[in-house]
């Protein structure tokens, strides 16, 4: 008796050491990928500060004329980015490369986590992550996910479920590898997998150029209503550049400075900073088309509830949800909403 209970024990420590061992691992590993993301995301936001503001102020003050900048600096970058990918390969391998890796080996090589760190880093630092900057957000939306782009393609207004919509140039096409073969007949309603921009279409062929084709970038051809369609997005170029007057920002900021004059804002360079950084998705979109409606201040609305229905009476926002779920998550956003709400 005496030798089985040292035996139970002994199964029991180990058993008790074996849990601890992992939960050390797994606070080290997590740890760990905490730091990486951290580090990854700091010298992004570093570099891009870097590259994108200070050296084009140097430059400037040195008398080069500002808009030759980013045509320099983004050729350098691709020129860069190209010689990276000669040398260290394609990295960061995309989401299906590494799960068909998964699957195939039952392991992760985490060999090539430098290559992948500094090859995921250095679009971003050279451009990748204009889009908020550049206050193009209203018309493409950001997501890493094919899911939730589709999502946000929705709130714009700007989604295409039929799969046998005939696209145009710059239109964003989503596919679901597992459509079934029925697909002529039926509407794909499947989860997305992947995603690619049209370039051009020529009778019923649709030419659309990828990214993570094998490691690189690459063009695919298919048929209007082909297989694998999932859907489209359709972004409203021309609603965001009538004319081709002025830019997205530029627009923006001249509606706070309206919305400023008419006494509607109290605080417009707050608003203006709120613009530039990109700090609130759509809100260029908000003050622009309140800014078109609007010719006096009004009373302010008692709840934002209150200012958003009043805004989707007047047309100027047709995506209540979405302004309903997220005014709370920018300081003064609420009141914004009040102030436009009352005055259209």
């Amino acid at each position: 008796m005496g030798h089985t209970t040292i035996e139970e024990r002994a199964i029991k420590l180990s058993a008790v050491k074996g849990y601890a061992a992992f939960v050390a691992v797994a606070v080290v590993l997590g740890a760990f990928a905490g730091a990486f993301v951290w580090a990854f995301f700091f010298l992004m936001n570093l570099g891009i500060s870097f590259l994108w503001e200070r050296v084009p102020s140097w430059l400037e003050a040195a008398g080069m004329p500002a808009v030759f900048y980013p045509l320099a600096f983004c050729t350098a970058g691709g020129l860069a980015i190209g010689f990276f990918q000669k040398k260290a390969g394609p990295y960061p391998k995309d989401m299906n490369e590494v799960m068909g890796e998964v699957k195939s080996t039952g392991r992760c090589d985490y060999g090539h986590m430098g290559a992948s760190f500094f090859g995921a880093l250095l679009p971003l630092l050279f451009g990748g992550s204009i889009g908020p900057e550049a206050g193009l957000t209203g018309v493409i939306p950001t997501e890493c996910g094919c899911g939730g782009y589709i999502e946000q393609f929705k709130k714009l207004g700007s989604w295409e479920e039929n799969d046998a919509y005939v696209p145009q140039p710059g239109d964003y096409i989503f596919y679901d590898w597992q459509d079934g073969t029925d697909y002529a007949a039926t509407d794909n309603k499947g989860a997305p997998d992947h995603v690619g921009v049209v370039e051009k279409v020529s009778g019923q062929t649709i030419t659309v150029i990828e990214g993570n084709m094998s490691g690189a970038v690459g063009r695919r051809t298919l048929k209007v209503n082909g297989r694998y369609i999932r859907g489209y997005g359709v972004p409203k170029y021309g609603g965001r550049a009538e004319g081709g007057s002025a830019a997205p920002g530029a627009k923006a900021l001249a509606a706070v400075d309206k919305l400023a004059k008419l006494g509607v804002v109290n605080s417009p360079d707050y608003w203006r900073q709120a613009v530039t950084g990109g700090k609130v998705k759509y809100l260029d979109i908000l003050l622009v088309k309140a800014a078109e409606k609007i010719t006096k201040a009004g009373p302010r609305s008692s709840t934002p509830e209150t200012g958003v229905a009043a805004l989707v009476s007047a047309g100027v926002i047709d995506t209540p949800d979405y302004w309903l779920a997220n005014y709370s998550t920018f300081p003064s956003l609420d009141a914004l909403l009040r102030a436009l709400g009352g005055a259209v």
